[in-house]
């Protein structure tokens, strides 16, 4: 995740700067009374938030309540909540499915590359991947069209020739989108995917497959072991003896020292943990 500078901020750490009033020169110069922002890009934080980095995240044996209700405590980042789905207008609720509809969109498209139809192919049972792809096809046109662009800052003078040219979203351009088809897109992403009472292929194929991050987790530490094996011993590749010797001292050092660590730093297990 991208963190711009200003992202996250109290009242005591403003511009990078701990201890700084958030008063930087161009803000001032825009006429910005400095004042905390509420809304600070929290629609960010969920997915990396949820992570566990060393396996499997806690929230994909949660219930849904008590995801929710954790879901909007305010983090120590000083957002409010950890999704803008916790706010209480509508345009932040807004905001947030808008991020649900564009992960979505990228996950369906995944699906449908070649590589992604093999996988499926092999792994999934013929009747559960013709449904998978059956209900990919009655929403995703309906999802691209829900598909609402990022928000840009009104430019002004020389930076008007400068910004970026808008792209029509959905392949429609915004001005074109109607309320009345918006309603009956959102109805129909509504009724395939979020009314619980009816089963979802979708719904349930893209939790097997992210195993509560697990999926993540566990192919970045494979792939970096793999990058590890062919270049990490001086550019070149690592030897079965040099990996056999770093099991071996790794567990030569059992546990000795790791509490007396926490001790020292005044730190708890999981504070060093989130350090890494």
């Amino acid at each position: 995740m991208a963190v711009v500078s200003g992202d996250f901020l109290t009242e005591d750490v403003a511009d990078g700067i701990p201890g700084g009033k958030g008063k930087g020169k161009k803000r001032l110069h825009e006429g910005d009374k400095g004042e905390p922002r509420p809304y600070l890009r929290v629609y960010e934080t969920m997915p990396c938030t949820w992570l566990n980095a060393y396996g499997q995240a806690q929230f994909n044996q949660m219930k849904d309540k008590a995801v929710w209700e954790n879901m909007g405590k305010k983090l120590k980042s000083g957002a409010l909540w950890n999704s803008e789905y916790c706010a209480a207008d509508k345009e932040r609720h807004g905001t947030a499915f808008n991020r649900f509809l564009q992960t979505l969109l990228a996950w369906m498209m995944y699906q449908e590359e070649e590589k992604g139809k093999i996988s499926n192919q092999a792994l999934l049972a013929p009747n559960m991947h013709q449904l998978l792809y059956k209900e990919i096809s009655v929403v995703k046109e309906s999802v691209e069209y829900l598909l609402a662009p990022r928000k840009e800052k009104v430019k002004s003078g020389t930076s008007v020739l400068r910004a970026g040219v808008p792209t029509p979203c959905g392949g429609v351009s915004l001005s074109l989108k109607s309320p009345e088809e918006l309603d009956r897109c959102c109805k129909i992403v509504y009724e395939q995917l979020l009314d619980m009472r009816k089963p979802s292929k979708i719904r349930l194929i893209m939790a097997w497959q992210s195993a509560g991050g697990l999926s993540f987790v566990s192919g970045a530490h494979y792939r970096g072991t793999m990058c590890f094996m062919q270049y990490g011993c001086e550019g070149g590749p690592v030897s079965l003896e040099h990996l056999q010797e770093a099991v071996k001292q790794r567990h030569a050092t059992g546990t000795d020292g790791t509490e007396q660590d926490y001790a020292q730093v005044g730190q708890s297990q999981a504070e060093v943990d989130l350090a890494v």
